[in-house]
């Protein structure tokens, strides 16, 4: 078995040298891919995906690799599994990306999966032809007839490819009408009104997508079908049959109204997580009219009728809510306070586009003692600004404190608010002066709200600590006091304390972790203190180390999770916990676990060499071990040749770890190209990322020519990858200064949430390079997050201090 596995591992080295040196033949790659080793047909699906379409000739064998394989749903759970279970799993997905990659050429192919006799072959058939989207129009009556498939899962998959071919589908509406209309599936009702659906869902989605024709079919052939459903179904306080199809519809869906308000009346119960009633607000101005017809039942549950009107808008309901304001006024004045704080929520989740009557209405609640009084203002944004600059001139000491504490919350957006908080601090207001500091990012206006740091009473230091929690990095400037706060008498100060310096980090308060790290809480407060966002403490947590190692041979397994957490953020400093590490990971079993263990030990770099018998010895999750071994480097040579075997690995995963490993175990990855450029390859049916994205972080600065390849990523990549790539990205300086305009473009997608801090951090570095990004960046210092605020000043400090001195 040797020889065929260096065989392969020689191939992909090969194939990675660079990119003067071709791809094989597609030739090649079909005769390896019907004759070749397990391994080497896997690899060989994986490369004519990369050619693309001009790999087209090879789609008939890449099709007989689906049809005669069949593998399980999912792979074995170990690499010690069936080695041939692995290998037809792996190959088989390969083969299906590679027909995806191949383009229109494998439309026919795929269609003729649809009709074999496995069901895990036809739903990956159906897959494939739906990533194709409009050019797989020629596979839709064979789509059609999975419609009618016994599997929920097949049909599913059906009806989304259907979608994604869109209008070309026309001619299966009959089908997606019947599938849609079909009845409800039994089962427990689901609280992600956003989430996946099932067939119904999907067919609805299809129909949608098919254009009029479908919608038609929907408000004709669906609809009356949802009405007799909503008459006599059960009410639950969270659901309601078919509500996409009625949000789909909108208006049209009125004649369903009746028949939602009975259903929404037999309920015994209501909840702010109901997505019916406020689907009413989607259906026109009958809609509007029927909700508030259920405001004014004197048997309704309106405080959560209301309430499910700002819960909606984070599910994606946008209907405009100005119909309701003169009910949701009245509301304001009810005499049950719960009832006119959720009218006032309800109200502000308009935003700008509030009423100066709400805006008002909101501001006079500040003499409410509830928190949801202030935070209505807050979700107003900007638009609150006046109003609440002028309850700073309130005679109430109260509502002065509140509106500070609102502003203090919109961050920079409320600068116009600052000369009068000023003025409020010059007389000591200390609410004023926490505003004024995360408004204005100056940390010495908060000097007011911070002297209860060193108050007698414990009850002021808690407050303070609290105002310094708020002001993110800007407390680095008092670190001093809460070094000293670590030794404080009172338990809850203490608590308070530890909780915010890890939170802050050893690069922001450097002398508040050296201080906390010689006076550690006791072991079993750790998970209720020691609560950091994962922000590195550096060698100034070292004094730590040898508390955080009795912890690891300690009974309290919560201890021991936090003590491994925070020597991984330590990091090289922790060198002194290897042998206790490595004693525990020799006794793991929880792979969870073993795999923080892992980080631990990557985390500490070189210094834990002598964790490499341990690592290759014991059954690991391969890629957590191979990412642990490569951050070791050349210290764990003796990895190289189990390195060089897990290239060999049908898991394209666990090949792109081991790659990474040798690149840093051998100080050289250009050997290891191909793979980390197949890695960050698109994945046909979207953007798959993890794994790929951390291994191009930490690969920087060492390969500069993933650059390009890496930030296609950053925009289709969810918000926690995408980090990585910038931050990777950063790593490289000016050799990356090409993607400037790319991370300029991010920083200004306001269409979901971005790295801001990252993205500033990195603008940062780039100086004169990043000047197109200033107008962006300085709309990031109205960011309500204290840490983007702060990077974003400090780039654009960095920026023009450049421009000046030039």
């Amino acid at each position: 078995m040797r020889r065929p596995l260096l065989a392969v591992a020689a191939l992909l080295v090969a194939v990675g040298r660079g990119p003067a040196e071709p791809l094989p033949t597609v030739d090649e790659l079909v005769r390896r891919l019907e004759s070749g080793t397990p391994v080497e047909r896997v690899v060989a699906a994986e490369m004519l995906g990369q050619i693309g379409p001009a790999a087209a000739e090879a789609a008939p064998a890449l099709a007989r690799v689906m049809a005669d394989t069949a593998p399980a749903d999912r792979p074995p759970a170990s690499p010690a599994g069936d080695p041939n279970e692995r290998v037809a799993f792996f190959r088989f997905h390969a083969a299906r990306d590679a027909l995806a990659r191949i383009g229109p050429k494998s439309v026919p192919v795929l269609a003729g999966l649809l009709e074999n006799e496995s069901a895990a072959v036809r739903e990956a058939a159906a897959e494939a032809l739906g990533w194709l989207g409009a050019d797989a129009d020629t596979a839709v009556p064979a789509l059609t007839k999975l419609l009618a498939d016994d599997r929920p899962a097949l049909r599913t998959q059906a009806a989304e490819a259907l979608r994604r071919i869109g209008p070309k589908a026309e001619s299966a509406v009959p089908a997606l009408v019947a599938l849609a209309a079909a009845p409800q599936a039994k089962g427990p009702p689901t609280f992600s009104p956003g989430g996946r659906g099932g067939p119904k869902e999907a067919a609805t989605q299809a129909l949608l997508a098919v254009g009029p024709q479908g919608r038609k079919a929907l408000a004709e052939k669906v609809l009356p079908g949802l009405v007799e459903e909503y008459k006599t179904a059960t009410p639950v306080p969270w659901s309601g049959p078919g509500l996409n199809v009625l949000i789909a519809l909108g208006p049209d869906a009125a004649p369903a109204i009746p028949a939602i308000q009975g259903y929404i009346r037999r309920r015994q119960s209501g909840s702010d997580l109901d997505p019916v009633a406020p689907a009413l607000l989607m259906l026109g101005p009958a809609g509007f009219r029927a909700f508030e017809e259920l405001l004014a039942d004197a048997k309704a549950d309106r405080r959560s009728l209301l309430g499910s009107i700002s819960t909606s808008r984070t599910y994606g309901n946008t209907a405009e809510l100005t119909p309701l304001v003169p009910p949701l006024l009245r509301a304001m004045d009810d005499a049950d306070p719960a009832v006119r704080r959720a009218a006032g929520l309800a109200l502000a989740g308009m935003g700008e586009r509030i009423p100066a009557a709400a805006l008002d209405r909101l501001a006079a609640g500040l003499t409410d003692p509830h928190p949801d009084a202030a935070y209505a203002l807050v979700k107003v944004g900007p638009k609150a600004v006046p109003v609440l600059t002028k309850a700073l001139g309130s005679d109430d000491d109260a509502v002065r404190q509140r509106a500070a504490g609102a502003l203090r919350t919109i961050g920079g957006a409320a600068r116009s608010a600052l000369p009068e908080l000023r003025r409020l601090v010059a007389g000591g207001d200390v609410a004023a002066s926490a505003a004024a500091a995360r408004i204005g990012l100056d940390p010495k206006d908060a000097a007011v709200a911070l002297r209860g740091l060193a108050d007698a009473d414990p009850k002021a230091r808690l407050e303070a600590l609290e105002r310094a929690k708020a002001l993110g990095p800007l407390a680095a400037a008092y670190q001093k006091e809460l070094a000293r706060l670590v030794r404080d008498p009172d338990t809850k100060v203490r608590d308070a304390t530890v909780s915010l310096i890890v939170g802050l980090g050893g690069d922001v308060v450097p002398e508040a972790v050296g201080a906390l790290a010689t006076v550690l809480p006791p072991a079993e407060r750790w998970a209720f203190t020691l609560t950091g966002f994962g922000r590195a403490l550096g060698p100034a947590f070292r004094p730590a180390v040898p508390a955080l190692v009795d912890a690891l041979g300690g009974e309290n397994t919560g201890a021991r999770d936090t003590a491994v957490r925070l020597l991984s953020q330590i990091g090289p400093g922790a060198a002194d916990a290897v042998p206790a590490l490595i004693e525990l990971l020799a006794e793991e079993r929880d792979p969870r676990r073993a795999g923080m263990l892992l980080e631990a030990l990557g985390s500490i770099g070189p210094a834990a060499k002598d964790a490499v018998p341990t690592v290759l010895s014991r059954s690991l999750p391969r890629a957590d071990a191979a990412m642990c071994l490569g951050r070791i480097g050349p210290s764990a040579k003796a990895a190289a040749p189990a390195m060089r075997r897990v290239l060999a690995d049908p898991d394209p995963a666990a090949r792109l770890a081991a790659a990474y490993a040798l690149a840093r175990i051998e100080g050289d990855p250009a050997p290891y190209r191909g793979t980390f450029e197949r890695a960050l390859l698109p994945h046909p049916g979207g953007w798959r990322a993890g794994q790929a994205m951390i291994v191009f972080d930490r690969l920087a600065p060492d390969c500069p020519e993933l650059i390009p390849a890496a930030a296609k990523w950053l925009r289709p990549l969810d918000l926690y990858f995408r980090g990585f790539v910038v931050t990777g990205i950063g790593k490289y300086g000016p050799a990356a200064k090409g993607v400037v305009p790319e991370l300029v473009r991010l920083l200004d997608d306001e269409s979901e949430p971005q790295p801001h801090r990252e993205l500033a951090a990195v603008l940062r570095a780039f100086g004169p390079d990043a000047r197109a990004a200033a107008p962006g960046l300085r709309k990031l210092l109205d960011h309500r997050d204290a840490w983007v605020a702060v990077a974003a000043r400090d780039a654009i400090a960095r920026i023009e201090e450049v421009k000046s001195a030039e």
